[in-house]
């Protein structure tokens, strides 16, 4: 396998089922983190910006799937309802799931989190269904006024709030990510605790 991942569980020592899966979750992270670095750059286009807010919610949003589901299949049961309470979620926002993460922690989510990464799924959407959408800045006009004028026309609105906030995107996908990890790694001690007992 040159790309991807190979999971193995294990009870009791023994392997009791191996499965492969496309890592997505890992190459979304590096495609965001080499994005994030490439627009640190003074000479950064606009499609460093791009890749930061599109592959950061790809990031945030497969990291947020694959905890939501094995919590959910972990800790109700049986394991089975967990499943397929997943199968309902799946589809939802990133915002009902962050939603349904704080339920299962003793850490609630903070509102400018959620809020700002609102603010980041709806550039990345906006990015991901682009319509075309084409306000006219002047007109009618002729040919040789477009001319003199084309030099001085502003950069497209959406162009604009990617380029500009960028840093601020790739924060807030960094700050929810870092409290998911917080919310599975809570989960995963208490269970640790629990085997011990």
């Amino acid at each position: 396998m040159r790309d991807g991942q190979v999971k193995a569980e294990f009870v009791e020592g023994d392997v009791v089922r191996v499965s492969i899966g496309a890592g997505l979750d890992e190459i979304y992270k590096r495609m965001f983190e080499s994005a994030c670095r490439e627009a640190e750059k003074s000479s950064a286009t606009i499609e460093c910006g791009i890749n930061v807010v599109v592959f950061g919610c790809f990031w945030f949003e497969a990291t947020c799937n694959l905890h939501l589901k094995e919590l959910l299949v972990s800790i109700v049961k049986p394991p089975r309802v967990g499943s397929r309470l997943w199968t309902m979620l799946e589809r939802r926002s990133v915002v009902e799931k962050l939603d349904v993460l704080g339920g299962v922690s003793s850490r609630s989510v903070a509102p400018e989190i959620v809020s700002n990464l609102k603010k980041a799924f709806e550039v990345r959407n906006r990015l991901a269904h682009f319509k075309g959408d084409e306000p006219a800045v002047f007109g009618p006009i002729d040919a040789e006024e477009l001319l003199t004028r084309i030099a001085a026309l502003p950069d497209h609105e959406l162009i604009l709030e990617v380029r500009d906030h960028c840093r601020e995107h790739a924060a807030a996908i960094l700050a929810g990510k870092s409290w998911i990890d917080k919310v599975f790694e809570e989960y995963v001690d208490a269970e640790h605790a629990r085997e011990q007992q």
